[in-house]
């Protein structure tokens, strides 16, 4: 599974708790420590009810958590729901890769300016004058 992630970053992960081998507590983790800080949209379906496993289910990285038997309607528009919030989480990290670039070009340009400077400084004479001694005849 996470090297198909990896390949592809899932838009948005529908994931049960119960499986065989590794439970959807299991991949939730192995999904949030892959990805870093990157946002992982999962809604968890699960036939649990209980508030214990809503609340480990959370705490592990699910977004959302839909209780089986579920209505199609209701994971049709929460799906839909964390689809867009995943499209603005991109456009967010896009725009902040923009304005990161941006600042880093400015830095540039005012170090190359502040330098540009400073040696045109070092190379005009000094402004203050050196007055000659005076002799006074009293």
């Amino acid at each position: 599974m996470l090297p198909l992630q990896r390949q592809s970053p899932f838009d948005v992960i529908l994931l049960d708790i119960r499986m065989p081998k590794l439970d959807g507590f299991g991949v939730m983790r192995l999904l949030q420590e892959d990805a870093g800080e990157d946002y992982v949209p999962i809604i968890v379906l699960t036939a649990q009810t209980d508030e214990d496993t809503r609340l480990r289910a959370l705490a592990e990285g699910a977004k959302d958590f839909v209780t089986k038997p579920f209505n199609r309607t209701e994971v049709l528009n929460r799906i839909r729901n964390m689809l867009e919030v995943r499209l603005l989480h991109r456009r967010v990290r896009e725009q902040n890769e923009l304005l990161e670039q941006r600042v880093r070009e400015r830095t540039l340009e005012l170090q190359r300016r502040a330098s540009r400077s400073c040696a045109a400084s070092a190379r005009r004479p000094s402004s203050a004058t050196t007055r000659p001694a005076s002799t006074s005849s009293a």
